[in-house]
């Protein structure tokens, strides 16, 4: 809570000394998370991983089925194999059942890093977005809302103070290197 209102604080003195510094700022905000609720672009991305989802497990699971109905199969005749026999059927139940759970993690992994690379995509082309609107609209800054704290998502040169902070601190303290 501290946190929050220390940010707060500092942005409420950066727009002050900003306002002050140039000529009233154009100031916008952007909610990326109704961004990513309401867009049909991000909800035609979930879809299609909710379907790749829903096939994996369709998958997998016709395989389970097939591997429990080799087991059923295998728990009628273990009576009449011998131990060794029983082993060897042991050994190739467990391997073909590691060999499904090791499909499984990699199917996700998989699927994992593609959504991954997807949300990046259109992380990318909603910034290129933002920062052509503010083109378009001569906006200075874009803050971002709803999230936990602000985020600036867009700024123009003319916000940037940080040249005439190093400036004034270098005059003030000559000897800081």
């Amino acid at each position: 809570m501290l946190m929050r209102k220390f940010t707060i604080v500092f942005f409420s003195l950066f727009f002050c000394f900003t306002a002050q510094a140039h000529d009233n700022p154009l100031i916008a905000t952007v909610n990326l998370f109704t961004i990513e609720q309401e867009s049909t672009a991000w909800q035609k991305k979930l879809a299609a991983f909710q379907k790749q989802f829903e096939n994996n497990r369709a998958n997998i699971s016709e395989q389970e089925k097939s591997l429990q109905g080799e087991l059923k199969e295998y728990e009628k005749q273990r009576p009449l194999l011998s131990t060794e026999q029983q082993q060897t059927r042991d050994s190739e139940i467990n391997q073909k059942l590691a060999k499904l759970q090791n499909t499984a993690g990699q199917m996700n992994a998989e699927l994992d890093k593609k959504s991954t690379l997807a949300n990046q995509t259109l992380r990318i082309k909603i910034a290129e977005l933002i920062e052509k609107v503010a083109k378009e609209r001569k906006l200075d800054l874009i803050l971002e809302v709803g999230a936990e704290n602000f985020a600036v998502t867009y700024f123009t040169e003319r916000l940037d103070i940080t040249g005439e902070i190093i400036k004034r601190l270098n005059k003030s303290y000559p000897s800081i290197k």
